[in-house]
């Protein structure tokens, strides 16, 4: 069974939307529009139902996208083709249109869901020593299902979700320098600057312990003195 969120700014869903989901056997999840992103995270697939301000379900679509693997689509109640363009342009994977195409959505998304799945997304980083005296390089292996990492090929380690987030957010702007706000930011939100630095740092420091061994003289992260942190560019492959 697949975890569907729906986020919808009207608060309620229409009975037959959620009856054509629920035959296909779908766990359904009412995502709150104001900590929606909290639990985005734990859905296959999500579907925005169009808002009447469209400014509102583009930010839906963002937002998403921004913080989720998930599949992501649009339910919309204009029978044109007005916004469908624009939806999709903004990263949604489609737009079905209330109606004839309602009954076609679960199918969609079950083929594609089951075609994620299938493959298992696994994203690699590989570091190596400064030096060359004969150390074998470190490899990364970021396992997003389950919120872990694999150490050279073989070495799974477990972190928490908080952690992972992190992590995922430095090697997603790896070379670049991320400050502390950003960080923290992404983890938390309205934190004052000297708890976001504090929490930011203590994260930091755990995940190190986890993937940086003492012996391996690998430093995946480099701490940029009075800004935050960075994911060295050269742990990318190519």
């Amino acid at each position: 069974m697949f975890n569907l969120g729906i986020i919808s700014n009207a608060g309620e869903n229409s009975n037959h939307f959620e009856e054509v989901l629920k035959q296909h056997q779908y766990r359904i999840m009412t995502l709150n529009v104001h900590n929606y992103l909290e639990e985005i995270n734990k859905v296959d697939a999500v579907i925005i139902k169009e808002d009447t301000d469209i400014a509102q379900t583009c930010r839906f679509i963002l937002d998403s996208r921004n913080n989720s693997d998930a599949l992501i689509y649009v339910y919309s109640m204009d029978q044109s083709d007005n916004n469908r363009y624009l939806y999709l342009q903004l990263g949604a994977d489609g737009v079905c249109k209330e109606g004839t195409e309602m009954e076609v959505l679960p199918i969609l998304l079950n083929n594609a869901i089951k075609r994620m799945k299938s493959k298992k997304i696994i994203r690699k980083i590989e570091m190596k020593p400064q030096n060359n005296d004969g150390i074998k390089n470190s490899t990364l292996e970021m396992i997003p299902e389950n919120f872990s990492v694999l150490l050279n090929g073989y070495e799974e380690v477990n972190m928490t979700k908080l952690e992972y987030i992190i992590l995922d957010a430095l090697y997603r702007n790896a070379g670049k320098a991320m400050s502390y706000k950003e960080i923290a930011n992404i983890a938390w939100r309205d934190q004052e600057s000297e708890i976001q630095k504090y929490r930011v740092a203590n994260v930091i420091f755990h995940v190190r312990e986890k993937i940086e061994k003492k012996d391996s003289k690998i430093q995946f992260i480099k701490t940029i003195r009075s800004k935050g942190y960075m994911l060295d560019a050269q742990a990318l492959d190519g």
